[in-house]
């Protein structure tokens, strides 16, 4: 998944991030590269 604005693929703050529609194609998308940068993920199906 290519990002136009590396800074926004940067996780901080200690709150989760939800991720709403993530059993969809790129919602699982999403939340698995949110996983791999250190991110806490909270889903809605």
């Amino acid at each position: 998944m290519s990002n136009p604005n590396p800074a926004s693929a940067t996780v901080s703050g200690p709150g989760p991030v939800v991720v709403a529609g993530a059993t969809g194609d790129l919602g699982r998308r999403i939340v698995r590269e949110l996983l791999a940068a250190g991110a806490r993920v909270r889903v809605l199906t």
